[in-house]
């Protein structure tokens, strides 16, 4: 066996350690699952890789491992690991535009949850839920909000404070409402400075980027940018950092310098899978080449845009 669930505990923000391992971890997991003897020590290996493998580029291949742990899970009764099972199946269905199968796989995971839950894995169920609801940009998620933060102060894990945070950050974000979302972002990124995990830190810099940039703060969303450094091999944020970058630059009217950072981040999001955020891009390009009087290239970006969200069936991006 290559690791344990204790080892991979105790380095689960060691991205270098993880990244030398995860193709043994893959493969003995996959193997232990088919075993009736190692079936559930596997599940566990499996519900605790699924943070940081869903970090990677390589996401989508853990998706038939998560549905045959779910029916190994399933036969034994065993509702924690289903909770989380569903809930890492809906993240991934989530980042790959698969929006209403996503909204099902988390509400799976909610409707699961009993008295003998944990805290820790109930979280992780309507964290999820919160998720899936930033990109369905639903109106009446304020109350839901609420009484997932007051259910998480008995969590004393900071890596799903980190992740519950980073998504009711977000979420205010797309409402526009960035004074509550720049305090839940700023929290996110104090959980992972706390944990030392660059890659969660960066990517809730990006957030508050984002937030201070709508605020029309533009120096301060430029000094969060600093705190990120796209030359790694972490494409999504890579993608995010130029599709912000772009966003200010064009609210600067840096219309060309827009256009190329803008081309960055599409780049990286179509190599990602993720095309909610590639929709996102394709219609922020198409408002540069408008601006440009590049008609033909804002209609074909727009599009793009419509058309990724027409298969997504959201209806609010269109």
């Amino acid at each position: 066996m290559c690791v344990n669930v204790y080892e991979i505990q105790e380095h689960i923000d060691d991205h270098t350690w993880l990244d030398a391992r995860i193709n043994c971890l893959h493969e003995h997991i996959e193997t232990g699952i088919r075993s009736n003897t190692t079936a559930v020590e596997s599940i566990q290996l499996l519900n605790t890789i699924m943070p940081y493998a869903l970090t990677r580029t390589d996401y989508r291949r853990w998706e038939p491992l998560l549905l045959d742990a779910l029916l190994h899970a399933m036969d034994l009764k065993d509702e924690e690991s289903q909770i989380q099972i569903w809930a890492h199946l809906g993240s991934s269905y989530l980042q790959s535009g698969r929006v209403r199968t996503a909204a099902e796989a988390f509400r799976k995971s909610l409707a699961r949850i009993t008295q003998d839950a944990t805290p820790e894995t109930k979280l992780l169920a309507r964290i999820g839920m919160l998720r899936a609801q930033a990109v369905t940009q639903a109106s009446d998620i304020q109350q839901f909000i609420e009484e997932t933060l007051t259910e998480a102060r008995c969590v004393v894990n900071y890596h799903l404070r980190g992740r519950l945070h980073f998504a009711v950050g977000m979420i205010y974000t797309h409402m526009g409402q960035t004074q509550q979302a720049l305090g839940h972002a700023q929290i996110a990124l104090a959980c992972w400075h706390q944990l030392h995990n660059s890659k969660e830190f960066e990517r809730s810099a990006l957030l508050l980027t984002e937030a201070c940039r709508i605020a029309m703060c533009y120096q301060q969303a430029a000094r969060y940018q600093e705190l990120v450094h796209p030359g790694t091999e972490d494409l999504y944020k890579q993608a995010v950092y130029h599709y912000q970058r772009g966003a200010i630059l064009l609210e600067q009217d840096q219309l060309r310098a827009a256009g190329s950072e803008f081309q960055r981040a599409l780049a990286n999001y179509q190599m990602l899978d993720f095309p909610y955020l590639t929709g996102a891009t394709y219609h922020a390009l198409g408002l540069v080449q408008t601006k440009l009087n590049d008609f033909k290239g804002a209609r074909d970006s727009l599009r793009y845009a419509l058309t990724i969200w027409q298969e997504m069936e959201n209806q609010f991006q269109q």
